[in-house]
């Protein structure tokens, strides 16, 4: 019995281990995606998006939104809430985010949803 109990703590570090390299991956990928946004570079970050292939210039206008509320006004930065979740499911890992967005004339908060299907992270949502 005691021999397992070691081979469980075992597993239970690598998969934290893993859950934590995978919360650093997603957190960079939403930090570039929110970067280029407040340069304005929206082609740049909508190749960031989880989407199908080829299909990440439909998203531009939708992020130019983002980057420059006619509401709120131009996104100017950025700041990350502490917390997050991470789900490994089937080979594809989600990370949510929870982020402060600051506007020239409002701030918000938005949950950031980063997904790695095999080939990197890609933003899959921003609530």
């Amino acid at each position: 019995m005691k021999k397992y109990s070691h081979l469980f703590f075992v597993i239970l570090g690598v998969l934290s281990m893993l859950s934590c390299e995978a919360t650093g991956d997603g957190k960079e990928c939403a930090e570039e995606f929110f970067t280029l946004l407040i340069e304005e570079d929206y082609k740049s970050a909508s190749k960031l998006m989880d989407v199908p292939v080829g299909n990440s210039d439909q998203y531009i206008s939708e992020l130019q939104v983002l980057g420059n509320d006619p509401a709120r006004g131009k996104l100017l930065k950025v700041m990350k809430k502490i917390g997050f979740d991470t789900n490994i499911s089937n080979g594809v890992t989600t990370v949510k985010l929870s982020y402060y967005l600051k506007y020239e004339s409002d701030n918000v908060e938005a949950e950031v949803t980063v997904v790695n299907r095999g080939n990197g992270f890609r933003i899959s949502s921003v609530l």
